[in-house]
């Protein structure tokens, strides 16, 4: 009984026990799925980045709800930006020139080649046409030229002067400019331009074939190559002019027309110079 009585006197009551608080988890069940909660729970002090879920849960079920995500914004598109990328086209048209003589008094006159007209041909190469920011972009292309004229004349001999001579004028040139563009982009299918640069053409051949109406093969006829000075009034197969112009394009076939002015003189004399003009050049293109 003594130790009994002892033993009860050494009991210290458990209120009266000194507690440490302690951490420690607990482990819950909910129907199957395990929960994890570590006491103490977090306080406001919690980052946003540890928010970025959120639970609603009944007796039966936990459910992960993810939070929402902000939107991309969309880019905005650059004032009168580029609505299509067809850079490049096969062009083909018709185009003319004529020549300017400028005396030393500074008195300008239009020489066309014959009868007060221009000398024509055609036109067939290759468009580059990149476009950049606010409708800005270029205008530069590689194309060949060929010109045509045939005419008629009575012969200078005396004793055939019934005689019909034909004169035939061919000349092969090659073309190539470069233009600053503005375009309007109204839309993919419809854009309005203007342009403006320099244009540089060199002419690899050119003759005149003379023939009459006697003449039964080309074997016949006579082949004069020496035409820049005697029938041409310039004599230089260079050219170089300021050119000008402007287009529509309808989805991808465009439009362009143009004019040249020639600055580079054609002639070696001091009494006069010559320039080689361009008035109009009309071409269409299938852009890709």
């Amino acid at each position: 009984m003594a130790s009994l009585r002892g033993l009860a006197t050494d009991m210290t009551p458990i209120h009266e026990q000194e507690s440490t608080p302690q951490d420690y988890d607990t482990e819950v069940l909910l129907d199957g799925c395990d929960l994890d909660l570590t006491y103490p729970f977090a306080t406001a002090t919690s980052t946003q980045s540890e928010l970025l879920y959120s639970t609603d849960y009944d007796d039966d079920e936990i459910v992960i709800i993810r939070a929402k995500q902000k939107k991309k914004k969309k880019k905005k598109r650059s004032f009168n930006s580029p609505r299509t990328k067809d850079f490049w086209g096969f062009s083909a048209g018709y185009t003319s020139k004529h020549w300017r003589k400028r005396t030393a008094t500074g008195e300008e006159e239009t020489l066309y080649f014959l009868n007060g007209n221009n000398l024509h041909g055609i036109q067939l190469g290759v468009r580059f046409n990149p476009l950049f920011k606010y409708g800005f972009g270029l205008d530069v292309g590689l194309f060949y030229e060929y010109y045509h004229y045939r005419y008629a004349t009575q012969n200078n001999n005396p004793e055939q002067e019934d005689l019909i001579v034909y004169r035939t004028i061919n000349e092969h040139v090659v073309r190539m400019p470069l233009h600053i563009e503005y375009r309007f982009n109204f839309s993919r299918s419809f854009q309005i331009f203007i342009f403006g640069g320099v244009a540089a053409d060199y002419i690899i051949s050119g003759n005149m074939i003379i023939s009459n109406q006697n003449t039964n093969n080309n074997a016949e006829n006579e082949i004069i190559t020496d035409i820049y000075g005697p029938v041409f009034p310039t004599e230089s197969r260079f050219n170089f002019a300021l050119s000008y112009g402007g287009g529509l394009r309808f989805g991808a076939i465009q439009f362009n027309v143009n004019s040249a002015r020639g600055i580079y003189n054609g002639t070696p004399t001091q009494d006069y110079i010559v320039f080689q003009d361009n008035p109009i050049n009309i071409t269409m293109s299938v852009m890709f």
